[in-house]
């Protein structure tokens, strides 16, 4: 039987997968109507699923400009931290790579709140505290 941070790591996993694969619509199931979103590149914070789904999706298909690669996911308590690689288009075209960090909040098995962060220490603070 899968621990309920284990099925918190699970949901986590498949919220990247399902925004690899491009199906929005499932990803978005997963959020809590009221989720959070405060990004670590991008201007701002957004609060609520209208809001949340407008700012990944303002220029189309969010994965025109983000990916992200060799994820590496933890529980932290009640959280799941997630580090890897951010890979984004620049607005001229060239191809940036960053170290990420994000801290995932859950309630009832939905996401209520998602941090980005540039290290792990920042992420891990974050969770912790």
């Amino acid at each position: 039987m899968t621990s309920p941070a284990g099925r918190n790591i699970d949901l986590i996993r498949r919220a990247f997968l399902l925004y690899e694969e491009g199906k929005f619509d499932a990803l978005w199931a997963l959020a809590h109507r009221d989720v959070e979103l405060h990004p670590v590149f991008m201007d701002g914070s957004y609060r609520g699923l209208v809001d949340v789904r407008a700012a990944m999706t303002e220029s189309g298909d969010p994965r025109a400009r983000w990916t992200a690669s060799e994820l590496d996911f933890h529980e932290v308590g009640e959280h799941v931290v997630v580090v890897g690689r951010l890979h984004q288009r620049a607005v001229l075209g060239a191809p940036l790579d960053f170290p990420v960090a994000f801290v995932f909040h859950l309630r009832e098995q939905l996401i209520t709140r998602m941090e980005g962060h540039m290290t792990l220490a920042q992420a891990m603070e974050s969770a912790s505290g």
